[in-house]
């Protein structure tokens, strides 16, 4: 774990598929999140992820903006589940998610379509049904998986790909 923490936190360039297997990581964890979170959903939980969804809305035009709310959703969402560990896990990874859903979000369309998604999402959520939760975070993450996979096109000629460019 110390290693993989390491890694998740560093400024230097990452290998493509440890990228990869970070993002199968993630979207195995958040899908779990998203099961766990809906099945013991309050009213309170949902009008708390609503209210993120609104803010991504007013500022869809502001990349850095759309990438703190959309960590601020995914991380609300590893919360509810009620699970500390992946709380935990989900805060490590903040600044590969940080560096990528910023690049995610200068591509074009990205801010809406990942609305889109997002909706899907809390609507899953609100509906208490683990699996449809599940199901839609997964959707939601292979779509942003595959456009930065293929923004990046993991083409570096070392195969590393930057996290953080200083």
């Amino acid at each position: 774990l110390d290693l993989l923490v390491q890694i998740m936190q560093t400024r230097e360039a990452v290998d493509g598929e440890m990228l990869l297997s970070l993002l199968e990581f993630r979207r195995l964890a958040e899908v779990f999140a998203a099961r766990k979170t809906a099945q013991q959903i309050t009213p309170e939980s949902v009008d708390l992820l609503e209210r993120i969804l609104n803010d991504i809305e007013a500022h869809l035009s502001d990349p850095e903006y759309l990438s703190d709310a959309d960590y601020r959703l995914h991380h609300t969402i590893a919360t509810l589940s009620g699970n500390l560990v992946l709380k935990l896990m989900f805060n490590s990874f903040n600044p590969i998610y940080r560096y990528y859903s910023d690049f995610f979000y200068t591509r074009p369309d990205a801010g809406p379509d990942s609305l889109a998604y997002h909706r899907k999402l809390v609507a899953a959520i609100a509906s208490g049904d683990g699996d449809r939760a599940g199901r839609t975070m997964e959707e939601a993450l292979l779509f942003a998986e595959s456009r930065v996979v293929a923004a990046l096109e993991l083409t570096d000629s070392d195969g590393m790909i930057p996290l953080i460019q200083d």
